[in-house]
Formats: C-alpha cells, sequence, structure tokens
C-alpha cells in the first residue's frame, strides 16, 4: 500500500505552511508540544524510535523487537505507547503477518494548530547565534592549546557531552555576555596534546570547573 495514497494525506493547512518531505520530523515536533496528560516521556521516545524508520510519508512497518532493542524496553512495553499514540489520534496501526504491523503517522487537527502556533511564534535566531558564538569562543582556544584538528572533534565519543556541559556552564555564569577567561584558562592551561583521550580529558576539566565554580558561588552568597 502507498503512504501517499492512503492514511498519511496531509491537509491543505499542513501543506501551506510545510512540505511533505519533512512530515515526519513536523510529527514529531508536534507530539512534542502536546501537552494532554496522556502523552508521557516514554511515549514520545516510542515515536521518536518509530519515526528512525519512517518514509517521508510516515509509513512504516518494523517489528515490536526491533524498536523495542535500542529503547532498552519491552515488546509489551513498546506496544502500550504505540497504542496510547494510535488511541490518541496520532498513528494507525494496521496488523499484518508475520508478527508485524503497518504504522502511518497520522497529525490531528489540534497537533497542527500547534504546529502553526509555534511556526508563527518570533524566532530568537540571533540569540542563539550569541548562544553558539560563546560556545566557540570557549571551545576555539582551548581546542587551539590542544590541537586537536576540527575534523577530528566531533569524531570524539565524547564531543556531544563536552558541547553540552559548556552550555550548561554558559548558563550558570550568567549567558552567553559573561565573562569567560576563567573557563577558558581552566580548559587551556598545561595543555597536553600527548593525552590519549583530549576531549575525554577536557569532560572532566569543565566538571571540575562547574563544581570550583559552584562552591564559589556558594561561599559569595553566604558572605
Amino acid at each position: 500500500m502507498n503512504a501517499s495514497s492512503g492514511f498519511s494525506v496531509l491537509s491543505p493547512e499542513y501543506l501551506e505552511r510545510f512540505s511533505r518531505e519533512e512530515f515526519k520530523f513536523r510529527w514529531l515536533e508536534a507530539l512534542g508540544l502536546e501537552t494532554a496528560e496522556w502523552r508521557r516521556s516514554g511515549d514520545l521516545y516510542a515515536a521518536f524510535m518509530l519515526a528512525s524508520f519512517m518514509d517521508t510519508d510516515g509509513h512504516c512497518y518494523p517489528s515490536l523487537a526491533k524498536l523495542a532493542k535500542p529503547m532498552k524496553k519491552s515488546p509489551d512495553t513498546v506496544r502500550r505507547s504505540l497504542r496510547l499514540l494510535s488511541d490518541a489520534g496520532w498513528l494507525m496501526i494496521i496488523p499484518r503477518s508475520q508478527n508485524t504491523n503497518l504504522y502511518y503517522a497520522r497529525l490531528p487537527a489540534q497537533g497542527l494548530a500547534n504546529l502553526i502556533k509555534e511556526r508563527d511564534r518570533p524566532k530568537e535566531e540571533s540569540h542563539m547565534k550569541e548562544w553558539h558564538r560563546a560556545l566557540w569562543g570557549i571551545l576555539g582556544p582551548t581546542c587551539s592549546a590542544w590541537q586537536l584538528a576540527s575534523n577530528v572533534q566531533h569524531m570524539e565519543p565524547d564531543w556531544a557531552r563536552l558541547e553540552g556541559r559548556i552550555y550548561q556552564l554558559i548558563s550558570r555564569m550568567g549567558g552567553p555576555f559573561a565573562n569567560f577567561k576563567p573557563l577558558i584558562r581552566w580548559m587551556t592551561e598545561e595543555a597536553s596534546p600527548g593525552i590519549d583521550s583530549p576531549v575525554g580529558f577536557l569532560l572532566i576539566r569543565a566538571g571540575e570547573f562547574s563544581d570550583a565554580y559552584t562552591h564559589t558561588k556558594s561561599k559569595r552568597k553566604k558572605r
């Protein structure tokens, strides 16, 4: 069965603002905006896992075991989450042979309304650019001191965690316009490019700075 000719036909209201090719991503975004009590984090996790198998029309047919394994959940738990999505109108499930189902993502009217509301909201792109600029204002000199080539950084398994930790520190230190010189000194002092896993080591250093910063801030409050 062709998904585009069946249950994933998109409304004119959707196509006025979004493309067919991005449907499964907008479906996930709309689920993330859903505030109804039925939608729990585990159900959203199941939806994200299901979407990783979907084509652009929101159609797929993975087995429950294939969905459950990377989630580290039982097939029964995943089945319950998908059934809940179906009951709430976000998913159509059609049983088929060999213990698998056909899945069709659906976008309820309220989900589309939330998407449109989010799309029409003024974006704070400049604000995000400021945070990104602050991140690289710290990581740039740090990578240079440790001789970390830009084409190697993102291949390191701990790189995403390091970026996340730095973003946390930017927030705790007052935002993207704070004075980050103490943090940069901490991250770059006595740099030794010979360490086997410099990104992992920098992650530890960022954690140490976080602890030291918290301790210093706590002492100031007590005075």
